[in-house]
């Protein structure tokens, strides 16, 4: 027997299919705690996603600058067999980790504050367990550029993180940094330099302190005060 019209209509309902698309373009109900519909949770996600500040992509070659022109990140202060790797050319400038602290840190704020972006049943735990999977894919024994998925992933649960990290979380973020230096060398030699390796070392030396240099430049930033 076939199906009529209006069981096709009630499976659709049941199973959630014709709740989930088309959104009405409606603001969301903000008298509401909590989402109570499927379209509601949706409006609430576009609406944040229409509001998130753009993104601003900037290439800069670090070869145009002078690593030793500034003393508030004393990079060769980094006693990591790993770390000295890197020659003067695969440094991160001052300016840029500057932007880059300050831009992160702004974006964690926002998604710890934010219920529709931040979940707190997603425990710190659960978080660092998903973040420990991405950080052994990065730190896979192979050479050449650094997993893109992975270090998107890396990014983005490090945005759900909050201070101050666990013991077992700033170690993850310690193999990250060190693996992310020698990829940087390892870019600066062959003359392409690795955006994801620069942003994963400004990430895990900077923004969670697991350089000295860069986690004493931050701190006077205010980042990891925040």
């Amino acid at each position: 027997m076939e199906a009529s019209e209006s069981d096709e209509e009630h499976t659709l309902q049941e199973y959630g299919i014709a709740r989930a698309l088309p959104v009405d373009g409606q603001e969301p109900n903000w008298d509401l705690e909590e989402p109570d519909s499927a379209e509601e949770y949706l409006r609430r996600v576009r609406h944040e996603a229409r509001n998130l500040p753009d993104v601003v992509q900037s290439d800069i070659d670090p070869r145009q600058f002078d690593p030793m022109r500034s003393a508030s990140a004393p990079l060769n202060a980094v006693q990591d067999d790993e770390a000295t790797m890197c020659s003067p050319e695969a440094l991160q400038s001052p300016e840029w980790m500057a932007a880059f602290l300050s831009m992160f840190e702004r974006l964690r704020v926002q998604t710890v504050s934010t219920p529709t972006l931040h979940h707190p049943h997603q425990s710190q735990l659960r978080l660092a367990k998903l973040l420990g999977k991405s950080v052994d894919a990065l730190c896979a024994p192979n050479s050449g550029p650094l997993n893109g998925e992975a270090a998107e992933q890396v990014f983005a649960l490090s945005c759900r993180l909050d201070r101050p990290i666990s013991a077992d979380v700033a170690a993850l973020f310690r193999r990250l940094w060190r693996r992310c230096r020698v990829r940087c060398a390892e870019a600066a030699a062959e003359g392409a330099p690795d955006p994801a390796a620069s942003v994963l070392v400004g990430l895990a030396g900077g923004a969670f302190g697991q350089d000295p240099g860069w986690a004493a430049f931050a701190s006077r930033l205010g980042v990891l005060d925040a």
